[in-house]
């Protein structure tokens, strides 16, 4: 019966790997204030945030009284 068996599909050509310095390690974006409230008010969402917003002060935001602030609103 396993002759029986139609061959496999050939697989598709492999793309070509990326050059690492065209391959950003991490994205320089700052996220929008309102995406990163409505993730917080998840129970995993709030963790990541708060991981997030410490790694990264340069986004300007802060959490006050359990809440997402933009330190720089103008």
């Amino acid at each position: 019966k396993l002759n029986q068996l139609e061959e496999p599909p050939p697989l598709p050509p492999e793309s070509p790997p990326l050059p690492l310095e065209s391959a950003p390690l991490e994205s320089t974006a700052v996220p929008r204030l309102e995406l990163l409230q409505q993730a917080y008010r998840t129970k995993l969402g709030r963790n990541l945030v708060a991981q997030q917003i410490a790694k990264h002060p340069e986004w300007g935001y802060e959490i006050v009284e359990d809440q997402i602030v933009d330190l720089y609103p103008f």
